[in-house]
């Protein structure tokens, strides 16, 4: 027996005796139910279970499911052609050019049949309100949405509005110029029409383009944003062969035409029935530029140069020394605005480069310690220990623990600690206690993998435990500037005190020995050190760029992804 409701389905055990669900044989015929598929899902049994857990299952990213499940949505309703407004002009239809199908196609092929009578240009002007709205943005339940609507009564034309929504590349800016260019696509051919926004930015770029005619180069194309949406707003124009004037409302103020197409945007995010999904073809440029399958819509450059500087941050991170990054939160955004300060007031100079280059060095622990140079001349440094203590061997971690540098870092961190409170007092002096502060593990001198270490701050990462800390006390523009002068500080100190005395002594050492850069050229390259390929298999490596897939899907913050790979 069985009960179907919306959303359960139940069966009970049947009542008469001998039903062949409960014997194994049976003279009576097999117990039948009907039941509703959409109620219904696969179990597995336990040795079938067992089975699959063995073999390879195949991982699914997050973002091709989103995208999967809108094709199968468009699939379902290409099924259902009663649904799909009928066109008596298919073979030349702009809208038709432009959007997959979609309820929203329908819904624009609905209000350009409606408007399509009205295609005297000498009587009618086409006035439209419209706006655009974002909301969650860097978080999953980002929306984008637009709308635009004519409500004017000056030429009896009749009273259209429309609400969608559009994914990928989320801004303000995108809703406005989306609401814009669909409304341009509903209106008869050589039509007049007047476009009331609020966002100046949508108007400049647009009058832009008007004095070009409309013509966008490859080169224009690819320095602008959203040049996609530009760029069949250049098209719908020519095709229909508009003139549009574009005229600037004030946002959120007196205006109730305004404000009735904003409350419209907003309505948008709660109808997930509406989205706007245009075809690969819409845009006349011959090349599209791709990522992983995603047309890019942004300057193509400066894409390409986040993608490439991700890249490098994620080689970076997933290097086994740097495994407790990938376990530890660190501010990698103060961690690169330390690293990337201009000290000399945007002058590029050898010796701005130069420190650059060291700054470089010392995060990715590529100093010329002697285990370093093992590496390139094993021949000559083999046996060779720290050039301090001589006791053991001079690793990255041991020039800065090295008991013959103990005074000298002690005092540097010592300083450090009194610099940073006379920088943050200067921001807020109603500051009484620092325990908090004195408390933290980044003041203890001596390598750990677990947690973050004065080695750490020596190298130019900032954990966030810190960042977090003195946000408590001042502004983040504020925490900022204090983390640049902290990590400088540092820089100048452990350089003059610790790196530069330490090269001094090892240059003295091997000239006493007869050691010029001749001979070490001799060496080079005659025996290396044996590359150590060991590497903890049980932590994750990060390489597949969703970070960038997080920023084109949501605005999520690219260099925060990384912030706390472990959440």
């Amino acid at each position: 027996m069985s009960q179907c409701t919306d959303t359960h389905m139940y069966i009970y055990q049947c009542m008469e005796y001998g039903c062949a669900a409960n014997a194994a044989l049976s003279t009576h015929s097999p117990c039948t139910f009907s039941a509703n598929w959409e109620c219904l899902v696969p179990l597995l049994t336990d040795s079938q279970f067992t089975s699959i857990q063995s073999t390879n299952l195949i991982e699914f990213n997050i973002f091709d499911i989103f995208d999967f499940a809108k094709k199968k949505y468009d699939i379902m309703h290409r099924a259902l052609t009663q649904n799909h407004v009928i066109s008596p002009q298919l073979q030349d239809n702009i809208i038709l050019d432009l959007l997959d199908s979609s309820t929203s196609r329908n819904d624009l092929l609905t209000i350009q049949r409606t408007l399509a009578p009205f295609d005297n240009n000498d009587y009618y002007i086409f006035e439209f309100y419209t706006d655009g709205s974002l909301i969650e943005l860097g978080t999953e339940q980002c929306s984008i949405g637009c709308a635009f609507a004519q409500i004017s009564d000056l030429f009896d034309i009749p009273h259209v509005k429309f609400y969608s929504t559009i994914d990928k590349w989320p801004s303000a800016y995108r809703g406005e110029l989306l609401a814009v260019l669909l409304a341009l696509s509903v209106v008869p051919k050589n039509s007049k029409v007047r476009i009331n926004t609020d966002s100046l930015n949508v108007i400049t770029q647009f009058e832009k383009l008007k004095k070009s005619r409309f013509s966008q180069t490859s080169r224009e194309y690819f320095k602008a944003n959203n040049n996609f949406l530009w760029a069949i707003l250049c098209r719908i124009i020519l095709t229909l062969n508009l003139h549009v004037e574009m005229f600037k409302v004030v946002a959120h103020g007196n205006d109730m035409d305004n404000n009735y197409v904003d409350n419209l945007a907003k309505t948008a995010h709660t109808d997930q029935d509406r989205y706007i999904v245009f075809r690969w073809d819409a845009c006349m440029m011959k090349v599209l530029p791709c990522w992983n399958g995603i047309i890019i819509e942004n300057k193509l450059c400066s894409f390409l140069k986040n993608i490439c500087n991700y890249k490098g941050l994620e080689k970076f991170i997933n290097l086994n020394r740097n495994y407790k990054y990938r376990t530890l939160e660190v501010d990698w955004t103060s961690t690169f605005s330390c690293l990337n300060c201009d000290i000399n007031n945007n002058e590029t100079s050898v010796s701005s480069s130069k420190t650059k280059a060291q700054k470089v060095h010392l995060i990715i622990e590529e100093f010329p310690t002697i285990e370093q140079m093992k590496k390139s001349l094993f021949d000559l440094y083999d046996g060779w220990m720290c050039p301090i203590c001589g006791l053991h061997d001079e690793t990255f971690n041991h020039v800065w623990t090295c008991s013959g540098h103990y005074d000298i870092i002690n005092n540097i961190r010592d300083k450090t600690i009194n610099h940073l409170l006379t920088w943050i007092l200067e921001y807020n002096d109603n500051i009484q206690d620092f325990n908090a502060l004195m408390a933290l593990n980044i003041w203890d001198i001596s390598y750990d993998p677990n947690v973050f270490t004065f080695i750490d701050l020596i190298k130019g990462i900032i954990p966030m435990l810190l960042s977090d800390l003195l946000s408590s006390w001042t502004t983040k523009k504020n925490v900022v500037d204090v983390l640049i002068q902290m990590r400088q500080f540092i820089f100048n100190e452990i350089f003059e005190e610790v790196w530069i005395p330490r090269c001094s002594h090892l240059k003295e050492f091997e000239c006493s020995l007869g050691l010029t850069k001749k001979k070490k050229l001799d060496f080079k390259s005659v025996r290396s050190l044996p590359i150590n390929n060991s590497s903890n298999n049980n932590l994750i490596h990060y390489d597949s760029l969703d970070s960038i897939r997080n920023y084109i899907y949501f605005g999520k913050n690219i260099i925060e992804f990384y912030t706390n790979l472990t959440s």
